[in-house]
């Protein structure tokens, strides 16, 4: 909780909201950048704004920026605002002078001219340039290993695992995530020392796994370049 309630409670709020307000405005202008801003025109983009506000007041920093999938549920909104501002204001010129008039019919004609520019710029500086890097393309042995790692975990079964392997599995047993504490003695854990978030890293893993789920023993069946399978005894 971040406040005890009342006025404090505001106060608390309304300055978890400001913390870190560089990084929070910036994911904003990012949001509504390929839109030219134009979603804030709309009364349409007001449907966003309780997902935005929910994750800048949460005090885990990983909601506030652009490394993760957060912004995914906004954009069809933003862009949905940014059509219906664009017939608002087509709309509009109708009854305007001629200075706002001629204003309007620039930003109809233009804009989505500049929202395709700036898509084409954002592909090569987001996650999207990674597409034009020969080397996204290559198998490297290390994804080999764990390509191995995941085929020894059959279908159906409950298994730990870290982020790099988590998808791949998910798709065909009960995962858990290895970064959340507290979680269930699963059948089985695949833990890619190498591309784990602990810090530091296990420099011990079968001790580590023995210490997570204390009272549950596991045997280790797979080990490559970091990469482990254990399965419950």
């Amino acid at each position: 909780m971040l406040g005890g309630g009342g006025r404090n409670s505001i106060t608390v709020l309304l300055t978890q909201l400001a913390h870190a307000y560089p990084q929070k405005l910036g994911t904003l202008a990012l949001i509504l950048l390929p839109v030219v801003f134009l979603a804030l025109r709309s009364p349409l983009v007001l449907v966003a704004v309780p997902s935005v506000v929910l994750r800048f007041l949460n005090t885990d920093s990983s909601y506030w920026g652009l490394h993760y999938h957060y912004n995914a549920p906004l954009m069809p909104i933003v862009f949905i605002a940014a059509i219906d501002a664009l017939a608002r204001i087509q709309a509009a010129r109708r009854t305007t002078g001629p200075a706002r008039r001629s204003l309007a019919m620039a930003t109809v004609r233009y804009s989505p001219a500049l929202m395709l520019a700036i898509a084409a710029g954002l592909a090569f500086w987001g996650p999207l340039k990674h597409l034009w890097q020969p080397q996204t393309y290559t198998i490297s042995q290390h994804v080999r290993d764990e390509d191995a790692a995941v085929a020894k975990v059959p279908d159906g079964a409950t298994v730990e695992a870290t982020l790099t392997v988590l998808a791949s599995l998910a798709a065909r047993t009960d995962t858990f995530w290895t970064g959340n504490p507290g979680g269930p003695a699963a059948e089985y854990i695949v833990f890619d020392n190498a591309k784990s978030i602990d810090n530091p890293k296990p420099g011990n893993v079968q001790r580590w796994v023995e210490h997570r789920h204390r009272g549950v023993r596991y045997r280790k069946i797979y080990s490559e370049d970091d990469v482990y399978v254990f399965r419950r005894s």
